[in-house]
């Protein structure tokens, strides 16, 4: 039975360092390429069981999904036998395009989430404590909410927000959700899309509302007051991507733990402080020792 069920994409994310950035209808030089094992979905379930909590992974992938991938996911403990693979589609691939300045460019291939409408899994939502609802189209996410009724809801939507969401479809999710995560700019989005002008009104739809700031922290908005969470420092900063797919499978160590939000937060900065020392969301995942000797 699982405690953390994550819906998210599992990507093949392919980094290719460049000379520079190009403007529209020009080129540039590739100085180094990497391919990374990715995606919100596999990163937060990668992470979650790796540091000790039982979690499945619902996720859309393409008959080329590699082995080395999926024996990856198992070996860390996650239950991929719900991962989906759909017959003629390509994985989902992530290319960004990146600097020495650390300016990208990414371009998202959705593979099967394009035009692939999944059965919903309710046998693996109603044995699951929490149901992770992140990247992929919210008209299969309405009939995964709709299932979950009565479980510990989270929406993460994440940079899809912008480009896959609308103002109906983000306000039909977003309604009576347990938590709801953004980071700076998919929080000025979500409070665009509701029509409000302070971020506390996004309590009126959510319940707790958890804001990651990067370097500057985290912050947790409830119906008692904010709640200000430190970013855990780092020995060494190499790469922020997955930075905060790690905070969010911290933070669900801590309600796994039974802790207060704000030890939540905690332990979320931790495992992201983790996450940015190394390049790739899933290179080298700290021990949960680690990440509380963090704290």
């Amino acid at each position: 039975m699982p405690f953390l069920t994550v819906f998210g994409h599992t990507v093949i994310d392919q980094i290719l360092c460049v000379k520079n950035l190009p403007a529209a209808n020009s080129c540039t030089e590739v100085l180094s390429t990497e391919v990374k094992f990715g995606g919100t979905g596999a990163n937060i379930a990668r992470w979650a069981a790796h540091l000790g909590m039982d979690t499945a992974l619902f996720s859309l992938v393409g008959e080329d999904m590699p082995l080395d991938f999926e024996n990856a996911l198992r070996k860390d403990g996650v239950n991929i036998s719900n991962i989906v693979k759909v017959k003629g589609a390509a994985t989902p691939t992530w290319k960004m395009y990146t600097t020495d300045g650390n300016q990208f460019i990414g371009i998202m291939d959705q593979g099967p989430y394009r035009d692939h409408m999944p059965e919903v899994p309710v046998e693996l939502i109603k044995n699951s404590r929490i149901v992770h609802i992140g990247t992929g189209r919210p008209a299969f996410y309405r009939k995964v909410k709709a299932t979950a009724k009565g479980k510990i809801i989270a929406l993460d939507p994440g940079q899809e927000l912008s480009y896959v969401y609308d103002e109906d479809s983000f306000r039909e999710l977003v309604e009576g959700v347990d938590y709801l995560f953004l980071n700076d700019v998919e929080l000025e989005l979500a409070m665009k899309y509701l029509g409000i002008g302070r971020k506390e009104e996004l309590l009126e739809h959510a319940k707790v509302i958890v804001h990651t700031m990067g370097e500057n922290g985290s912050e947790l908005l409830t119906q008692n007051g904010p709640i200000s969470i430190p970013a855990a420092k780092p020995e060494k900063v190499v790469e922020t991507t997955g930075s905060g797919d790690s905070y969010r499978a911290g933070f669900y160590l801590g309600l796994s733990m039974d802790k207060s939000l704000e030890e939540c937060g905690q332990l979320g900065a931790a495992a992201a402080s983790y996450c940015v020392e190394n390049k790739g969301a899933q290179d080298r995942i700290p021990s949960l020792d680690m990440v509380l000797e963090r704290v």
